[in-house]
């Protein structure tokens, strides 16, 4: 996996504790939501401190077929499976390069980072807290550098990346029409091409 095992472990423990972890299972993978990103790993290169911070909130892994909405002091909640959780499937139908920038904005709540189409140098949002997710320490063995970030086409969408053990996907943070503070930030930005950041 490319992404950090102790911010991995964070960020299923807050999703469970504000009821919005779902995990799931499909034939050859097990992926990972809190509602604004998911993580997609072939079975059988989940590390086992991964599946230990699965087990050690909900139990259990899920069975093949399962896809459970879980939370603290809340029974499981059955999902039916659909093709949004199969973001490796997505990830080959991207067709938009993107770049995550230097740039972050400091929210009341969280940091946003900066993301930049090259074409015409639009720019949105994600949160950070996911970019900072990304660690190259955590690789393994079967693990390379992974393509990406990557959207379905040339609009703002959701960001895509992908190895060989791992499929990961993060939400765009909608600004809202009234914000005008953010939306002028993001236009300023859009006269320039800003600086990549090596996070990887």
């Amino acid at each position: 996996m490319f992404i950090n095992t102790g911010k991995f472990k964070k960020m299923i423990t807050t999703a469970w504790k504000l009821h919005h972890f779902i995990a799931g299972c499909t034939e050859r993978k097990y992926f990972f939501s809190d509602g604004t990103v998911i993580i997609s790993v072939y079975r059988d290169m989940l590390p086992n401190k991964e599946k230990a911070a699965v087990i050690e909130l909900i139990g259990e892994l899920p069975e093949e077929g399962q896809v459970m909405k879980t939370g603290k002091d809340m029974p499981s909640q059955y999902m039916v499976m659909t093709d949004m959780w199969d973001v490796e499937k997505i990830f080959e139908k991207c067709q938009c390069s993107m770049t995550v920038t230097r740039s972050l904005y400091q929210g009341s709540l969280s940091t946003y980072r900066v993301i930049q189409n090259r074409k015409d140098q639009k720019c949105f949002f994600v949160d950070n807290y996911f970019i900072d997710l990304f660690d190259r320490g955590a690789w393994t063995e079967d693990d390379f550098e992974p393509e990406g970030p990557k959207t379905l086409n040339d609009s703002p969408g959701t960001l895509y990346w992908k190895n060989d053990t791992m499929t990961f996907a993060v939400y765009p943070i909608s600004v809202p029409e009234d914000n005008q503070e953010l939306r002028t930030y993001l236009t300023l930005l859009e006269n320039m091409e800003l600086p990549e950041d090596k996070y990887l």
